[in-house]
């Protein structure tokens, strides 16, 4: 049985708890040792509810936790970088939920230290370890459908988030299109030169107060010449519904299904079906295979799929995004 690795979870909301999960019932070579948040409640229930692990509420206690070797970041985004900064200084290698941090200074400053330390980081861009993402990845790479030459993406979430997490999210591109945006980077094979996007606030008019926007369009230019085109919207009013085509010079690849259950409804009223509830049953899987590729990495020292860096450049397009939002004009990277 090879050794497992010490996990400590710094963030014991709805993210981190289903972290935890997959962890104890999920991946074999990880051991989840200890919790941390800043709700002394939450931390505690949570440490209970895996077994009396131990449990804290301040981060930097945690990181002290000598037989921690690795930390999950699921924390607020507005704490990512000195969480980061905090336990790449100790040793420890990093899991940290998406963005890095809201700016891309906070961003270098706590790369900067990753590096110098050498520790392993991974960003949680779950998307990637989709098995229908990752294959049709595969295919892209294969030159199954020749040269990628536009992706095209679609991303609808059932429900704003609340009012209290969207004021402090960072806004729709840089909370939720920054999912897309890495896909868009991933599967193009290509750095973005340029960025134009539209928002608007349709949906949820308390949004005008902290300046966001619900539903937004933004496009893409590649430096290899191709074209990117993302929607993204607050509430679809029927479900989580998400999509990806990619076309290429030789076909098109196309990911994306709407229903949970394989089953058509037939009657006199027409033909239905039901629909994927939230984003966490439809990528399930995918936030299992992601914890699963950090643990292997970590154990066998190998860099992940998605790197801080990679995290980085996600979330300067997001951010190129908002600024073109805001001012109506092109942002050039």
């Amino acid at each position: 049985m090879p050794k497992a690795v010490n996990i400590g979870i710094a963030g014991a909301g709805r993210i981190g708890q289903r972290h935890a999960k997959n962890l104890l019932t999920q991946i074999p070579n990880a051991h989840l040792v200890a919790v941390a948040d800043v709700e002394k409640k939450r931390a505690q229930e949570l440490a209970e509810k895996c077994g009396k692990i131990k449990w804290y509420d301040d981060y930097e206690k945690m990181l002290e936790q000598k037989d921690i070797e690795a930390v999950i970041i699921s924390a607020s985004t507005n704490v990512h970088k000195e969480i980061i900064i905090s336990a790449a200084s100790k040793g420890k290698h990093i899991f940290c939920e998406k963005p890095i941090a809201l700016t891309l200074e906070e961003t270098n400053e706590a790369l900067v230290v990753v590096q110098e330390v050498g520790v392993l980081m991974q960003v949680g861009f779950m998307r990637r370890f989709d098995p229908a993402l990752f294959s049709a990845k595969e295919e892209v790479d294969k030159g199954s459908i020749g040269k990628p030459l536009v992706f095209k993406a679609v991303s609808r979430d059932p429900e704003g988030p609340p009012l209290d997490y969207a004021q402090v999210s960072g806004g729709l591109f840089v909370d939720s299109a920054i999912h897309d945006i890495d896909l868009a980077r991933w599967f193009m094979g290509s750095e973005v030169e340029k960025v134009y996007a539209e928002g608007r606030v349709l949906i949820y008019p308390e949004y005008k107060e902290f300046g966001d926007v619900d539903v937004a369009f933004t496009t893409l230019t590649f430096k290899n010449g191709g074209l990117g085109s993302i929607e993204n919207s607050r509430r679809s009013g029927y479900g989580y519904d998400t999509r990806v085509e990619i076309v290429g010079s030789e076909g098109t690849l196309q990911v994306g299904y709407l229903r949970s259950r394989r089953f058509f409804r037939l009657n006199k009223s027409g033909v239905s079906h039901d629909v994927v509830p939230s984003w966490m049953e439809r990528f399930s899987g995918a936030f299992v295979h992601e914890l699963q590729h950090f643990v292997d990495c970590v154990m066998d020292n190998k860099t992940p799929l998605v790197t801080g860096i990679d995290g980085k450049k996600a979330l300067e397009i997001a951010l190129a995004a908002t600024k073109s939002c805001q001012k109506g004009i092109s942002i050039t990277l």
